[in-house]
């Protein structure tokens, strides 16, 4: 019996040491299992057929960008960059990179790769599909192809320190906001030897070297991969030892969550209003999103309804909560204007409180007729479309509804076919985010923009100061809705999924194309 213990605990010492050594097998790998319900394509950030938010997100976990943005980027972070500022007289934007930065192979990352990969962009000899933004930069045509070596306006000032040179004045974080998701730093050490015209033949695709927290270990094609910590990262890496991408059908995502078989969902493990008391009784934590960004309005073609009288009187027969209760529920705020609750920009003194009274008042003052409008819009938004239909009758506006796909609805409208339209809209903290997705300067092609919202618009684009910026903003809100080109109804978020195995994920910041990954924690 004592022999027989002996040998126990002598084989028991002996497992115990070889795990300690690394050869026995390991029961303790931390795996956090991630759903897409879009397959990935190339490795290539700047060539792709789709470039998808999923594949932005893929890029996002192996290159590196500059910043981390949340809540529709409202909130700006270091990444690469731990600090940026405008220079010069505006037309200049300095990135001071962090000196700890290292690609997976262990070299160091420079302001040189940031350059190098901003001019292989704008290379005219480059096979890649898509210049990104270097049609801003000096010395590059309108086409972003370079024009100039000389005056590129792309500059490494030292190893740390990177200088971008703007045609015009251009205000550091409208340039993040803008670019900073497709913009993915490239490694001069290991593409610098390979012609811009075979950049798409290098074996560098099938295995990248980046600098982002994650490295890539293997796939299965449209079904599986497996990522592994950078342990070069320079902002840490979490506590875990694999992620592994998984694509599943947009349809099974609250199975999968109430199941465990998956962690989080890319781009938000977000589910519907109508899911929520099923996720909660199986024991999942359901919340409001942090973020209200998808926008919905009611698009005027202004050719079809030419008097403002009467397209403020459509505004003043609505009411918002009631449209709010019958599509969105508790997950939704009305919208005064298209700038984001959660920004500077945001001006609740804008709002349009629903005034039956008012709104027949401006219809006999425009000697409105009872002319028939009609109203375009997708049928998963038939319910908000009857209830509006309904409100503006109550007023005395007669409104038809036409049922057709998005891209009929939009081309209707250009074309004058519709009057109306009802779209959605996903919103950032850009402040003129919504430039250009209401058709009050596109309606036929010989509109001529209005000369003040052109002033606005490009006083606007081209303020630096922060503060003047804000007051410029929300002036300009104001004249548009003075205007009322567009009616604002709402900004709504989402129901997320807590994830129960893994803490500090900021579920918001994955609809920006980026994943904080080397905060995740598996519990």
């Amino acid at each position: 019996m004592k022999r027989r213990l002996r040998a126990h605990i002598l084989a028991m010492s002996l497992a115990l040491a070889l795990t300690a050594c690394g050869r026995g097998p390991d029961t303790s790998e931390k795996v956090i299992n991630m759903a897409f319900t879009t397959a990935w394509g190339s490795f290539n950030p700047y060539y792709s057929s789709s470039t998808t938010m999923y594949e932005l997100s893929l890029y996002d976990k192996i290159f590196d960008k500059l910043v981390f943005t949340d809540l529709a980027g409202a909130e700006i972070l270091p990444r690469a960059a731990d600090r940026w500022e405008s220079a010069g007289d505006g037309t200049e934007a300095v990135f001071y990179l962090n000196q700890n930065a290292s690609w997976s192979d262990g070299q160091k990352v420079t302001a040189h790769d940031w350059v190098f990969t901003a001019r292989l962009l704008a290379d005219p000899a480059s096979a890649f599909s898509t210049r990104v933004f270097t049609h801003i930069l000096t010395g590059t045509n309108e086409n972003g192809v370079l024009l100039d070596a000389e005056t590129f306006g792309a500059e490494a000032l030292d190893d740390t320190t990177l200088k971008f040179t703007f045609k015009e004045r251009t205000d550091p974080e409208d340039f993040l906001l803008h670019y900073n998701r497709r913009f993915l730093v490239l490694p001069e050490h290991i593409l610098g030897s390979v012609s811009p015209a075979d950049i798409l033949k290098s074996d560098f695709w099938r295995n990248p070297v980046g600098s982002g927290p994650c490295v890539y270990v293997s796939q299965m094609t449209g079904s599986e991969m497996v990522l592994a910590p950078n342990p070069h990262y320079h902002l840490g890496g979490g506590n875990w030892d694999k992620l592994v991408l998984r694509v599943l059908d947009s349809s099974s995502r609250l199975t999968v969550l109430m199941s465990g078989e998956i962690d989080q969902i890319e781009l938000g493990s977000s589910i519907s209003p109508n899911d929520k008391p099923i996720a909660e009784a199986n024991g999942l934590t359901v919340r409001d999103g942090l973020v209200r960004n998808f926008f919905m309005d009611v698009l005027i073609n202004e050719n079809g309804i030419p008097d403002r009288r009467i397209r403020q009187a459509l505004h003043y027969a609505i009411d918002k909560d009631a449209i709010i209760e019958a599509a969105a529920k508790d997950v939704a705020d009305p919208a005064y204007g298209y700038e984001m609750l959660n920004t500077e920009y945001y001006d609740p003194s804008l709002a349009f409180p629903r005034d039956i009274e008012k709104a027949k008042a401006l219809l006999r003052e425009a000697n409105y007729d009872g002319r028939l409008y009609t109203i375009a819009f997708a049928s998963k938004r038939e319910n908000i479309a009857a209830l509006l239909t309904q409100q503006w009758k109550e007023a005395g506006i007669n409104v038809e509804m036409v049922i057709v796909d998005v891209a009929t609805m939009f081309s209707g409208l250009t074309s004058g076919i519709y009057d109306l339209g009802l779209s959605g809209h996903s919103a950032t903290a850009y402040s003129l985010w919504f430039e250009g997705e209401f058709p009050a300067n596109n309606t036929n092609a010989s509109f001529i923009m209005d000369p003040a919202r052109a002033s606005y618009v490009d006083r606007i684009g081209h303020a630096i100061d922060k503060e003047e910026k804000i007051a410029l903003v929300k002036e300009y809100q104001k004249y548009l809705a003075e205007q009322t080109w567009f009616i604002p109804l709402y900004f709504a978020g989402e129901y997320w999924v807590e994830p129960t195995r893994v803490s500090n994920i900021r579920g918001s910041a994955s609809l920006m194309c980026n994943d904080n990954v080397w905060e995740w924690y598996v519990n």
